[in-house]
């Protein structure tokens, strides 16, 4: 017996073909988890680096072909053939295009999670432009009825947060498994070593970059920075992106990472003072429930952060930063000056993210409901085989 109380251990594949191998929710949260509560746990990926063994998980790359317009077919094509010879027990994807290999795997008699990390209809009908109107209303509605037809025969089916669990009324079984802090940055002793706010702001960004996320809108509240600050923007951006960048006049102000390792990221957070969620207005992003924001909060950074969707309702019950209008610099302006005043209320900002995310927004909470998912599962799995 092991720490699961398995007389063997289960054997578990987690599947992308979008992610990093070191994506933040699935490998340092979630494959690390279910590596420590005893689970053998394998992360099949379409990255292109090759095999690997990171911290007792075994990495397997089915490659990543460049096919155009039909390399996301062919990862599928790839991950399925690998999966389907396989004797994994549980399969658990993590991707909108992973569904029909995710349905075909569940009858070949696998158990089998959908991981869903966003509201996808909305994310195509921001996204999609290619096809106009075809593109923004039809090819969204043809996904929701797939999505909800692979997901009323798979086993489970995780969301990140409450109001996504309306998406799935007739999932067999739909948990919550929010995208929390990692307890680690908790233990970081970064709130007392940060520059103080007086002696000038050190903004900070670290996430997926878009219009919709608010990249341009960060350059504009960049603008507004005095000699002597910065803002360090880190995460991939499309080269279209990074060329209409460089023409604003702010942009020699910014320090463009791109993408980085997670504890490149924690440095940089640890040499900030204030941490920046500008998203727009459109499709998921009225939700509040951004990694980035507990990562911030559990470092003690005071947020600036958006005032629309569940933003506003977020910080007033959490007091751990200041809402803007995403649309009005003068409401940037406002909120830079506020901090740079640095004093008790911007202390209590700090103290007040890292206690809400000490009590209510830890990965260690979210991790409990994952493993009693798990643990279900496998007890149906040795039922079965014991049958």
């Amino acid at each position: 017996m092991d720490g699961t109380g398995m007389t063997r251990k289960i054997k578990v594949a987690h599947v992308t073909s979008l992610h990093p191998r070191d994506d933040m929710r699935i490998f340092h949260k979630e494959c690390r988890s279910l590596a420590a509560a005893g689970y053998d746990v394998t992360l099949v990926v379409a990255d292109g680096l090759g095999n690997a063994v990171s911290e007792r998980i075994e990495i397997l790359d089915v490659g990543n072909p460049s096919y155009g317009l039909r390399r996301r077919f062919m990862k599928s094509r790839l991950l399925w053939a690998l999966l389907s010879q396989s004797d994994f027990d549980i399969v658990h994807f993590h991707d909108p295009e992973l569904l029909i290999v995710g349905y075909l795997l569940r009858r070949k008699g696998y158990t089998v999670i959908f991981d869903c990390h966003e509201i996808v209809p909305l994310q195509m009908a921001n996204n999609i432009r290619r096809f106009g109107w075809f593109g923004r209303t039809i090819i969204p509605r043809v996904y929701r009825l797939a999505e909800r037809f692979v997901a009323r025969r798979l086993d489970a089916v995780i969301v990140v947060q409450e109001s996504m669990i309306r998406l799935f009324p007739f999932a067999k079984t739909t948990v919550v498994v929010e995208n929390f802090a990692l307890d680690a940055a908790l233990a970081s002793e970064a709130i007392a070593s940060h520059p103080p706010v007086e002696q000038g702001l050190k903004l900070v960004y670290a996430g997926a970059n878009s219009a919709h996320r608010g990249f341009f809108n960060m350059l504009d509240l960049a603008s507004l920075l005095r000699d002597g600050e910065t803002f360090t923007i880190a995460g991939n951006a499309t080269p279209q992106m990074l060329e209409q960048a460089k023409a604003h006049s702010a942009w020699h102000k910014i320090e463009f990472l791109g993408r980085i390792t997670p504890a490149e990221v924690a440095s940089c957070y640890d040499r900030s003072n204030v941490g920046v969620i500008l998203y727009n207005n459109v499709g998921q992003y009225g939700l509040s429930y951004a990694v980035k924001l507990f990562e911030f909060m559990a470092r003690g950074l005071p947020v600036i952060m958006p005032s629309h969707g569940e933003w506003a309702a977020f910080n007033a019950r959490n007091q751990c930063g200041i809402c803007v209008d995403v649309g009005d610099i003068k409401q940037y302006e406002a909120a830079l000056n506020t901090i740079r005043q640095g004093g008790p209320a911007i202390e209590r900002m700090r103290r007040n993210g890292r206690e809400a995310v000490r009590e209510r927004y830890s990965w260690s909470a979210a991790e409990k409901v994952l493993l009693e998912l798990y643990e279900k599962l496998a007890a149906g799995l040795l039922g079965a085989r014991r049958r």
